[in-house]
């Protein structure tokens, strides 16, 4: 009779716990299920955030260098004033220029106004060889290379060599402003190589950087 009670019981308790343990698994699914949908959100919504972040940040960068294309040829990073800027450009013509001038082929100086510009940006740090370069450029009988001076103590340097009469070297002026870190300096020096490009390349001037 003992065995014929208990077996029954057995029975049923082996199913509650089935059923139980079924239960808890389902709930253990959901749970993961759960966190696996909060995870997801949670990246989906952060790679729309930074989605807008890069277009607000590149829509302001575009309009800062539109702004400045726009007919402004100083850049907030100039540190020459409008004074110093008109006599570094009036210096740059000299008269040794004309006696350069007259050097030149016929045939190159009438291919000229469709040549293509040979440029080197340079600082008074890199000047001698600046002035090898444009050395080793006019002995291979190139006539449109040009250095872009990037500093005040360079166009200093270029000026008096030039009006040295021994020496000519060609040059334009982009003052590139240092700043207090190097961080700045190299940010500086690539935003005003190509605000200069782009003014070259708005007056119709081909260019070949070096």
């Amino acid at each position: 009779q003992t065995s014929h009670l208990t077996h029954p019981q057995s029975k049923q308790y082996n199913s509650t716990r089935t059923r139980k343990t079924s239960t808890q698994e389902k709930i253990r699914r959901q749970h993961v299920r759960m966190i696996s949908n909060k995870v997801l959100t949670h990246i989906i919504l952060f790679a729309i955030l930074l989605a807008i972040g890069s277009i607000v940040y590149s829509t302001h960068y575009v309009s800062i260098g539109d702004s400045f294309s726009r007919g402004q040829e100083h850049s907030s990073f100039s540190i020459f004033d409008e004074q110093e800027h008109e006599e570094a450009t009036r210096s740059r013509t000299i008269p040794s220029q004309l006696e350069l001038e007259q050097t030149v082929p016929d045939s190159a100086r009438n291919s000229q106004d469709n040549a293509v510009k040979i440029v080197a940006f340079t600082d008074n740090d890199y000047s001698v060889v600046a002035k090898w370069w444009y050395t080793r450029m006019t002995e291979l009988k190139y006539t449109t290379h040009t250095l872009v001076l990037i500093n005040p103590a360079a166009v200093k340097a270029f000026n008096d060599t030039n009006n040295g009469g021994k020496e000519y070297y060609r040059f334009d002026v982009q003052i590139v402003d240092p700043g207090n870190r190097r961080k700045n300096m190299v940010r500086s020096l690539w935003y005003n190589r190509i605000l200069y490009c782009l003014n070259q390349l708005k007056s119709g001037q081909s260019l070949l950087l070096t």
